[in-house]
């Protein structure tokens, strides 16, 4: 479970530096939704627009692999906390599967944030 966890890991570290490493037309442009037409949800707190729809798609596609490989950690990260019996080493795993948890919940947030972008509601 351990070398699954650890691939996992390393997976996600590697698709971080894509991102990071990226052309100016995969900058996200996040604006506040105070600053849109009026189309927002109010429980939205800022929308992104992209350099183009095919741009968004590939931001969201990105994210949901990532998400998936992010929940794949979570279920390891159970695994291994319920097979422990060190104090110490299951306080560690428990830490990294809050940490893991708020990762994904932020990744939904940027998604849903492309969704006015994707619909065409903002130019």
């Amino acid at each position: 479970m351990r070398v699954i966890l650890q691939v996992a890991e390393d997976t996600e570290r590697n698709s971080i530096s894509w991102w990071e490493n990226n052309d100016r037309e995969w900058i996200v442009d996040r604006k506040p939704t105070s600053s849109g037409p009026g189309f927002c949800d109010h429980s939205l707190l800022f929308f992104d627009c992209y350099a183009d729809l095919w741009a968004a798609c590939v931001w969201n596609s990105y994210g949901a692999a990532r998400m998936i490989l992010r929940n794949t950690i979570l279920e390891s990260l159970d695994i291994l906390l319920t097979s422990t019996s060190n104090f110490h080493v299951g306080a560690v795993l428990a830490a990294s599967r809050v940490q893991y948890l708020k990762m994904i919940i932020t990744m939904i947030e940027d998604i849903r944030a492309s969704v006015p972008y994707v619909l065409g509601k903002v130019d």
